[in-house]
């Protein structure tokens, strides 16, 4: 990878890097102050949607260390291959459909009940593009894009 912009402390919050890892999907490194990753706002998953994820996943295992998971065959769209920090799984890697222009990283942010999170995209200027619909293990997920179009996705929960 090649950096893209190194900043210094982030409203002291922490440390930061932009770069590029070998397939051109540009990432963040963020060394937390204090690092929490279960609360509101907080990436709860984190999906590369690569060329060759297999490549990719030698490149991120040797920059942090993650491990191979269990792995879910998807038919025609190939592999899922889970992955950790030495946990619980924190993503998945997989190989993108040929619509997907280039490698891209996706991010699950940490969202509380969806529907009210779903409702606060809307009304902040941006749109729903999938969802809300309920994932394995009790999960919710909305795929969303922000004003300028860039896509993300909120995890949360159903109900109040």
């Amino acid at each position: 990878g090649r950096p893209c912009i190194a900043l210094p402390p982030a409203f002291g919050v922490g440390r930061f890097t932009v770069i590029s890892d070998p397939q051109s999907a540009v990432f963040g490194i963020l060394k937390w102050t204090d690092p929490v990753w279960d609360r509101p706002g907080q990436a709860g998953w984190h999906e590369l949607c690569a060329s060759h994820w297999e490549q990719a996943f030698t490149f991120y295992r040797s920059l942090f260390g993650w491990k191979k998971a269990d792995a879910m065959a998807m038919g025609e769209k190939g592999t899922y291959q889970l992955f950790t920090d030495g946990g619980a799984p924190i993503g998945e890697m997989f190989n993108g459909p040929a619509q997907v222009a280039m490698p891209c990283w996706l991010f699950y942010f940490n969202a509380g009940p969806i529907d009210a999170a779903a409702d606060r995209v809307r009304k902040a200027g941006g749109q729903i593009v999938n969802g809300p619909m309920e994932e394995p293990g009790k999960n919710w997920i909305v795929q969303c894009l922000d004003p300028r179009e860039a896509m993300f996705t909120l995890l949360g929960t159903k109900g109040a």
